[in-house]
């Protein structure tokens, strides 16, 4: 191969940031940068998908044998198939778009995997659009799960669909890229300017202004208050924003652009944040609201001229409605619908007769979504845990189809004129930390990895297990009290989540997720299967086993909501519920069950008449809490940050401080150790949010 010559045996291991650039036909590999240059233009792999690139290309063209690629790339660890082939099929997608004609890559059946180069003469590369590699949400009970590996540059690789799509992303660029983090893109109905807000953290940003050619961002918003969520109004002289600031609700701001003082045209009545669209006659705006803090949101109309207000939305339950959208033609207002079962619905209103329908199921709440300039179809992005889906769906009716595959986490989206749409894209790295010791205001980071890890829970005699994708797939490593974690499972596909230890601490128990198959694993100390017990939900929560280890109950949620199932190790194919709908969470205490309910607050004790044992504990975020000794310890504040833990007796009584957890994010998961009673939890290293453009094409 080119540059390659004396280059070391495949079976060595691989330190991309020692390997040297080489090229490969006309792709320049630059295995330190995770770039593969053609053209000109930069696409970037995940880490471990160009340690096999480099793998392969030290063979010269022989056939390097799985075994050695598994000791080359992952260091001799014990993985599954799947690991080999999502990084040989992401190789295959490089050579058939990004690189096509420069080499390509073979498979010998049963043996392993050889790189040969296209001649010269090979046809001309395809072109295609980059982005900047990001980073996943902390996980939730969703069964798709959520991760992506964190990659902090930008040019992470567009893959398009196999079948035919309506759109297609031609190109990408970053366009707004800073150390803050920037969020809700806007682009003005002209085509030339972006508004967005950015600040150091979540509770001082302020509104900026780009022009789409480039230039500087200018300041358009100052003061006291959260400036987010900005809008153009359809003539694109005035932006309507949010201004939040904690324990007050928000205030509806306009502001001429680019430039003038801002005025407030309304409050929310109970909402602390809020997004708000105007109407297609620019006469008023339509923004989620809620009657209290804790009541279901809704979308209200703000009359600009009267300040009247007028209800749009009628949600039955969950947490409501938000994230309104007008379409282009002023016919349909899209918005996110949670519903009781935790659902995020993406649905569509009928301004001109009230009909509603759901267009899409973004099962995590995570993602976003825009209109198609022609008012025909919904943008919505979506993850699974592994990759960020671009979708287009029509509204006329007919079949989704496939826009463009992301490796990050994709989160809001705003169109524009002629094929544009602007997209947050998130990195960022998640660790396990405690608490501050006295007198410091910062936390610990105990377990330092280049990763993210989530779902952390202890064994009686302190062993440590947590999922993490720091070896560059999800992962259950273990820690012994005082040890360095190891990796104790690995899988390439799929999703881990909802670590239970037994009550002995022979047994671990969790959720994997395959795509759509979700099954309840159970694994002994040194890694035997002992049980798979296949769960037929669309969502599962956190296992809890019985006192007696011989069996686990679970939330699970199918076509008949949420409820509580019971599996007996003894019959592991044979689950069953054993509650009636209406229960999203549970924890059990000896032969005590506590449960969350999904449309109440609090945590019960289960029984013939269900008692409520702690008040004001968000369905939101069913799985923060656990039991230690006669306490029941939860997660309290979900902004602003610091968050805190309280506990209550487990008879009922009043909740006090137990520990404060900075740099904690909403979501954060937590264990305790219970031979020290000491707390740690998942908290945020570092964090970034910037703003792609994509420019689509129709086919």
């Amino acid at each position: 191969m080119n540059d390659l010559s004396g280059a070391p045996s495949p079976a060595g291991r691989i330190d991309l940031a020692r390997e040297p650039d080489f090229s490969l036909g006309e792709a320049r590999i630059r295995p330190s940068a995770c770039e593969v240059v053609v053209g000109g233009r930069r696409v970037r792999l995940q880490p471990r998908v160009m340690q096999v690139l480099v793998a392969l290309a030290r063979a010269d063209g022989e056939v390097v044998s799985r075994p050695a690629l598994v000791e080359s790339c992952w260091s001799g660890l014990s993985i599954g198939e799947d690991s080999i082939n999502r990084s040989i099929q992401s190789l295959r997608r490089l050579t058939q778009i990004e690189a096509a004609g420069a080499f390509t890559i073979e498979t010998i059946p049963k043996i392993g995997h050889r790189l040969a180069l296209y001649p010269a003469a090979a046809g001309p590369v395809a072109t295609v659009a980059r982005s900047r590699a990001g980073g996943r949400r902390l996980p939730w009970i969703a069964a798709t799960g959520t991760l992506a590996l964190a990659v902090a540059a930008i040019a992470a690789t567009f893959i398009m669909s196999a079948r035919p799509a309506r759109w297609a992303v031609e190109r990408s660029e970053s366009l707004v890229s800073t150390p803050w983090a920037e969020r809700h893109p806007a682009i003005s109905p002209d085509g030339k300017t972006l508004a967005y807000s950015a600040g150091p953290n979540i509770a001082s940003r302020r509104i900026y202004l780009k022009r789409l050619s480039g230039g500087e961002s200018i300041r358009l918003t100052d003061g006291p208050y959260d400036d987010a969520a900005p809008v153009w109004s359809p003539d694109g002289a005035r932006i309507a924003y949010v201004a939040a600031r904690p324990g007050e609700p928000c205030r509806i701001m306009v502001v001429n652009a680019p430039a003038g003082l801002a005025r407030e045209v309304g409050r929310c009545q109970g909402a602390g944040r809020s997004r708000a669209v105007w109407s297609p006659a620019a006469d008023a705006l339509l923004f989620s609201d809620a009657v209290t803090s804790t009541a279901a949101g809704r979308i209200v109309r703000l009359d600009l001229a009267t300040g009247g207000r007028r209800t749009i939305t009628h949600p039955s339950g969950g947490l409501g409605d938000s994230e309104p959208a007008v379409s282009p033609d002023g016919r349909w207002l899209a918005f996110t619908r949670s519903s009781p079962e935790t659902q995020s619905l993406v649905t569509i209103h009928d301004l001109r007769g009230g009909r509603e329908r759901i267009v899409a199921n973004l099962e995590q709440n995570q993602g976003g979504f825009a209109w198609s300039e022609d008012s025909t179809a919904l943008f919505v992005a979506a993850g699974n845990g592994v990759e960020s889906t671009l979708w287009a769906y029509p509204i006329g009716g007919g079949d989704r189809t496939l826009v463009a595959v992301w490796p990050l986490d994709v989160g809001r989206l705003a169109s524009g004129p002629g094929g544009l749409l602007a997209a947050e894209i998130s990195s960022s790295r998640f660790n396990v930390m405690c608490p501050p010791a006295s007198g410091e205001a910062e936390p610990r980071v105990t377990d330092p990895a280049n990763g993210q890890s989530w779902s952390p829970t202890f064994a009686p005699d302190g062993t440590l297990a947590l999922a993490s994708d720091r070896s560059g797939d999800n992962a259950i490593w273990l820690a012994a009290r005082g040890a360095a974690p190891r990796s104790f499972l690995s899988w390439g596909a799929g999703y881990v989540f909802g670590l239970s230890w037994s009550p002995d601490g022979a047994a671990l128990a969790f959720v994997r997720t395959v795509n759509a198959t979700i099954t309840l694993n159970v694994v002994g100390r040194g890694g035997r299967e002992l049980a798979t017990i296949p769960v037929s939900a669309v969502e599962v929560g956190q296992p809890a086993w019985r006192a007696d280890g011989r069996s686990l109950l679970f939330p699970a949620r199918n076509g008949g909501g949420w409820r509580l199932w019971r599996a007996d190790l003894s019959r592991p194919d044979k689950p069953y519920p054993i509650t009636n709908p209406g229960w999203i969470a549970v924890r059990t205490r000896g032969d005590s069950l506590f449960g969350v309910k999904v449309d109440q607050p609090g945590i019960w004790r289960l029984g013939p008449k269900p008692a409520l044992i702690v008040t004001g504990f968000s369905p939101r975020s069913p799985d923060q809490w656990t039991i230690l000794k006669d306490q029941i310890v939860f997660a309290d504040g979900i902004y602003p940050n610091p968050k805190r833990l309280l506990s209550a007796p487990i008879f009922g009584g009043r909740a006090r401080p137990f520990a404060d957890m900075p740099r904690a994010t909403n979501d954060t998961d937590f264990a305790i150790d219970p031979r020290s009673g000491k707390p740690i939890y998942i908290g945020i290293v570092n964090s970034d949010t910037d703003i792609e453009l994509l420019h689509l094409v129709r086919k």
